[in-house]
């Protein structure tokens, strides 16, 4: 089954070696480990147990599991977390060429003469124009 295909509450059968295609809530298993470094940096498989919640694109590494999808598609742990990077990437690329123009090139946006005063960290920084 296409993870496209699934629908909250479809029950998916997986052996190791498959990717957990929904977010899904743990039904039955055997000797199931799921590797998911990708997520939480865990350097070993992690041993999971009935009720457990298995995250979309996580992978089996031994067992088999049963489980409940919960959430599917775009309602996934890992879209929403792509989501926000995408976001904060747009962010950091808007900052990074705005501090990066010259003082003639600010003077020329939108008529301002400007001055601007960037912050050390990507965090903190802001840019200021003065007229």
């Amino acid at each position: 089954v296409r993870s496209e295909d699934l629908v909250v509450g479809d029950v998916v059968l997986l052996e190791a070696g498959d990717a957990v295609p929904a977010d899904g809530r743990l039904i039955e298993n055997a000797s199931l480990k799921i590797e998911e470094a990708a997520l939480t940096g865990e350097s070993v498989p992690v041993v999971k147990t009935e009720g457990d919640t298995l995250i979309c694109g996580t992978i089996l590494t031994s067992g088999y599991a049963e489980i409940t999808a919960v959430h599917v598609g775009e309602d996934t742990k890992i879209e929403k977390i792509m989501r926000k990077s995408v976001i904060m990437l747009c962010i950091l690329q808007k900052v990074f060429t705005f501090a990066a123009l010259d003082e003639k090139n600010i003077g020329h946006l939108g008529g301002f003469r400007g001055s601007r005063s960037c912050g050390h960290g990507v965090i903190g920084s802001h840019v200021r124009l003065r007229i």
